[in-house]
């Protein structure tokens, strides 16, 4: 995009914002639900938003942010799953089914990721110390 920020609109992938948002944050990614044009909740809408400054000042490029999308991606396909499993159709449903088992799916995932991100410096962390300075 021409600025930091990506909506993604998750209806058409039969699954919305808030239950991607809750499966992603298990994973080690942080992103929020926003609404889309059309939703009728803020509660449960129908996409997330995506910022990439945090990334972008640990040094990630134009091809790092292919890795990131298929991590966002896997992580839709994961939260899909999950809530067609027979869990309930409430949010809260999806939430407690997260939160009462350890999901393989998501498990790999966030060993993925963590080792993806890695191999970038956060900002102000001295490695040698292992303390922010």
């Amino acid at each position: 995009t021409e600025n930091h920020l990506m909506l993604v609109d998750l209806r058409p992938a039969g699954v919305d914002g808030a239950r991607v948002e809750a499966a992603l944050e298990l994973a080690s990614i942080a992103l929020n639900k926003n609404t889309v044009p059309g939703d009728k909740s803020a509660f449960i809408p129908g996409g997330i938003r995506v910022g990439t400054p945090a990334l972008t000042s640990r040094g990630f490029e134009e091809a790092h942010f292919d890795e990131v999308a298929e991590f966002i991606h896997r992580g839709v396909a994961i939260a899909k799953d999950i809530n067609g499993s027979g869990i309930g159709k409430k949010l809260a449903d999806f939430k407690t089914a997260l939160k009462s088992q350890e999901w393989p799916a998501i498990t790999a995932l966030r060993n993925d990721v963590e080792a993806f991100a890695g191999e970038f410096p956060t900002i102000g962390f001295d490695e040698a110390t292992m303390r922010y300075k």
